[in-house]
């Protein structure tokens, strides 16, 4: 007895449209492609975000631990000690959740972690309110370390210079604008040591304005009289006015002049 051969069943839109059917098994390929492509691309950006976040948390944790340094320093070296340090507080800080009270240095990052450094000594002061880089003026008054930034800043805070009696000996520094805003500068020469020693200041030192961000160089010339030497000390007073407030500072000078 012959054994009968069974055929298979197709379906009759498969044997009348081949084409059509083709179509949708690639459409169905594709879509399987597209959503094994959405879950690579999910994992990635979690790893990068990740990634993002460790490296905003390093940073911040450099920052907390570089303040804490600075203000133990200031500390152990005694009253009037100070120092200017660059912090960086990274974006994914959030600064309004962010103190700085007490012995504790705290920043919290975005995720709710926090990121603390303690210190030996009391400090007050508080952050920015934006993220970013930034210079911070640490100052050791005998019972705690204060914080505070400048409006503006000066690349030195003394000059210095020596030469042979009958030359010339140049020397400048420059004020830096770091606010938001317009400020106010006068300047005071209070080197008086003529004929021996005379300072020359460039043109326009004694008042000026500077907008924001702006920087401006202020040239220094010592002229050494042949007849006379020695050290001569002085002073150039500095005040900026931002509309709020006026501040202070004294730039210490001095010139020796060497016998020829």
């Amino acid at each position: 007895m012959k054994a009968k051969k069974v055929l298979e069943a197709k379906p009759a839109f498969a044997k009348e449209h081949p084409r059509a059917q083709a179509t949708i098994e690639l459409l169905m390929i594709l879509a399987v492609s597209v959503v094994a492509l959405g879950i690579i691309y999910l994992l990635y950006m979690d790893q990068v975000t990740s990634g993002a976040l460790l490296r905003d948390a390093s940073s911040a944790r450099n920052t907390v631990q570089e303040i804490a340094n600075s203000a133990n320093s200031l500390y152990f070296s005694g009253v009037g000690s100070q120092a200017k340090i660059l912090v960086d507080v990274p974006g994914r800080v959030s600064v309004m959740d962010s103190n700085i009270s007490g012995k504790a240095i705290l920043l919290k990052m975005n995720n709710g972690s926090d990121i603390v450094a303690l210190t030996d000594v009391n400090v007050v002061g508080k952050w920015k309110p934006d993220s970013g880089r930034y210079y911070m003026y640490l100052y050791f008054d005998g019972n705690v370390v204060r914080i505070s930034y400048l409006a503006f800043e000066l690349s030195k805070e003394s000059i210095a210079v020596s030469g042979t009696q009958g030359s010339i000996k140049s020397d400048y520094f420059t004020i830096r604008n770091n606010s938001d805003s317009n400020i106010e500068f006068w300047i005071t020469n209070n080197f008086s040591h003529a004929p021996a020693v005379s300072l020359n200041l460039s043109a326009g030192y004694n008042h000026f304005i500077l907008t924001s961000k702006e920087i401006k160089r202020i040239d220094m010339n010592f002229v050494l009289d042949a007849s006379y030497s020695g050290n001569y000390p002085g002073t150039l007073g500095l005040v900026a006015f931002d509309g709020d407030t006026n501040v202070s500072k004294t730039i210490v000078v001095s010139a020796e002049s060497l016998a020829g």
